[in-house]
C-alpha cells in the first residue's frame, strides 16, 4: 500500500499503509491490473501510472516488497517513494535501487483475455535489446495463498523456434537450465518471479545480474566474447560505492582459467558452470573479464 501521513480522518489511520491485502485498492492487484489494461496507451499522450507509490520497507514482508519492486522495475511509469529513505533498512533500500534508473516501455500482458474478473492478469512479457545482446523478461505474479504452476510457451514470447534458451530467475537467483519450446515454473504464494530468457551460446555468456530488475539493460554497457583469448569481457556501471554481481554461464567442457575472486558452481542438470563475478563501482564504470579454458 501507499505510505502517507498520519491523519485521523483517513482510512489508514493510525497507520500509514495497508499490508497483507493484495486486493486492497492501493495494493498489488490494482497496480498490475491497471498495467495490463492500459499498457497500449503508455507513451502516447501520457506515461501510465501503474503503481504510483513504491512502498517496500519493513514490516511489509519481503515477498510482497519484491512484488512492488517487480512492478516498478519492469514498467516505464512514474515512481514515487512511500518510505522514509533516511531510515530504511539496507535490505529494502536495495529493492528501490533495483528499479533505478527508470526504463521506458510497458510489459505486455500475456494473459489479459484469459483471466477475467475475479481472476487477474499474472503474466507480463518485456523484450529488452541492447547493442551487445537481447533477451526476454517474463514476470509472474501470484496473489493467492497457494503456489501456481505455469508453462511458459516460447512461441507466445516470439522466441525462435528450435532454439535453446537459458532461464534465470531474478529474485531467487536461480539457474533453471536450458530449454527449447517451453519451460515449466512454479511461483510461491503471495510473491512474484522474474525470469530472464537468453539464447544459449556455445561459449561463456551473461545469464543475469542482481543490480536491476531488467537484468543488464542499464548496468551492462557492453560485453563480448574474445575467442582468441577465451575471455568474456565488458564494462558495467552503477553509482559510486555500489556493489553488484554478474552471473555467467560456461558450457560443459570448459573451466575458469583464473578462479581467484570468483564463485564457481556446476549445475547438476546440464553440467554447465555458473560463475559469480563481484563488481565494485567507483567514479568510473567498472571493467570486467573472466578468462576460460577447455578441460583437457
Amino acid at each position: 500500500g501507499e505510505g502517507r501521513a498520519l491523519y485521523p480522518d483517513t482510512y489508514f489511520y493510525p497507520a500509514t499503509f495497508v499490508i497483507n491485502g493484495p486486493g486492497f485498492w492501493t495494493s498489488h492487484k490494482y497496480a498490475t491490473t491497471n498495467m495490463a489494461g492500459t499498457y497500449f496507451t503508455h507513451g502516447k499522450l501520457y506515461l501510465n501510472d501503474s503503481g504510483n507509490v513504491m512502498t517496500v520497507d519493513k514490516p511489509i514482508c519481503l515477498s510482497e516488497a519484491q512484488i512492488a519492486a517487480t512492478v516498478f522495475g519492469l514498467n516505464g511509469g512514474p515512481m514515487m517513494i512511500g518510505d522514509d529513505l533516511d531510515r530504511m533498512s539496507e535490505e529494502r533500500l536495495a529493492l528501490i535501487k533495483k528499479c533505478l534508473p527508470r526504463g521506458r516501455g510497458m510489459p505486455f500482458p500475456l494473459d489479459l483475455f484469459d483471466s477475467p474478473s475475479p481472476d487477474y492478469p499474472k503474466l507480463f512479457h518485456l523484450h529488452v535489446e541492447r547493442d551487445w545482446d537481447c533477451w526476454d523478461l517474463v514476470a509472474i505474479f501470484n496473489y493467492e495463498d497457494e503456489a501456481h504452476t505455469h508453462v511458459l510457451e516460447f512461441e507466445r514470447l516470439g522466441l525462435a523456434e528450435g532454439t535453446a534458451y537459458q532461464v534465470w530467475e531474478f529474485w531467487n537467483e536461480q539457474y533453471l537450465g536450458s530449454h527449447c519450446g517451453s519451460v515449466t515454473v512454479q511461483v510461491p504464494p503471495r510473491s512474484a518471479r522474474v525470469y530472464r530468457l537468453v539464447r544459449q551460446r556455445d561459449h561463456p555468456w551473461i545469464l543475469s545480474t542482481d543490480m536491476h530488475v531488467r537484468q543488464g539493460q542499464f548496468e551492462i554497457l557492453n560485453c563480448r566474447w574474445n575467442s582468441e583469448t577465451r575471455t568474456l569481457q565488458g564494462r558495467a556501471t552503477r553509482p559510486a560505492g555500489e556493489v553488484g554481481n554478474l552471473f555467467v554461464n560456461a558450457p560443459k567442457g570448459m573451466r575458469v582459467a583464473s578462479p581467484e575472486g570468483l564463485w564457481i558452481a556446476k549445475d547438476a542438470h546440464d553440467q554447465t558452470l555458473i560463475v559469480r563475478k563481484e563488481l565494485r563501482f567507483g567514479a568510473e564504470p567498472a571493467d570486467f573479464e573472466v578468462r576460460f579454458a577447455d578441460i583437457p
